[in-house]
């Protein structure tokens, strides 16, 4: 999947890049780059927008990354989780 690879290249970069210069360094440098921001941009969108979305539909609900994490949020606050460590 181009899209999710081009987020990845981005996070990759950044990584590196913070062991490099350190985090300071690196994310500065991160917000001059961009053309780099623009795509990122654009390609976490879409991910969300169409892929993610897609995941969240019917039968699938279950495997997709935004519902798993509401769920854990409603159960921490909601359920009791909050007393115990996930």
């Amino acid at each position: 999947m181009k899209v999710s690879n081009e987020v990845k290249k981005v996070h990759h970069w950044l990584r590196k890049r913070t062991q490099e210069v350190g985090a300071e360094q690196a994310w500065k440098e991160h917000l001059e780059r961009r053309d780099v921001l623009s795509n990122y941009a654009a390609s976490m969108k879409k991910l969300a927008c169409e892929y993610w979305t897609e995941n969240n539909q019917g039968d699938r609900k279950n495997l997709c990354r935004i519902e798993w994490v509401r769920q854990i949020i409603l159960a921490y606050f909601f359920e009791g989780w909050f007393k115990f460590e996930i």
